[in-house]
């Protein structure tokens, strides 16, 4: 069945604007360490060497951008909820390297088994590789 190129445009243009108008609304109600989070691992998932073929792979699956988004923003609930529990994680372990990790991880996994880890997942193995232990009470 053949696409009609505006149908298909018309389609994207309405993913973006509710994507968009969700990232308002989340903007406006998170908290700025959440913000901060997403922020980093969106910065870290789209510049990472294998995100192109994690995209192409998973696109489908995902509704493309916007699914992969609801990772990143997924994973940074997990970032933000440790913070929470742990406030002094970041004394203990980088920051910085410990977001790397997590898209990696996630990353990696996601394309050597063909399906996506959860968030919770993502960030117990990342921890755990650091020495580090947590478990989500919720």
């Amino acid at each position: 069945m053949k696409r009609n190129k505006r149908t298909v445009e018309s389609r994207l243009n309405a993913k973006m604007q509710a994507l968009s108008q969700a990232l308002t609304d989340f903007a406006n109600d998170a908290p700025y360490g959440l913000l901060e989070n997403v922020a980093a691992l969106s910065g870290a998932m789209h510049t990472h060497p294998r995100y192109q073929e994690f995209y192409e792979t998973f696109q489908d699956r995902l509704s493309g951008f916007t699914g992969i988004y609801r990772i990143v923003i997924d994973l940074a609930g997990e970032f933000h909820k440790l913070e929470i529990a742990s406030p002094d994680i970041w004394d203990r372990i980088d920051w910085v390297s410990t977001v790397d990790k997590a898209v990696d991880y996630l990353i990696d996994e996601a394309l050597r088994e063909t399906w996506i880890p959860s968030a919770e997942n993502v960030m117990r193995i990342t921890l755990a590789d650091q020495g580090e232990t947590w478990e989500d009470d919720n």
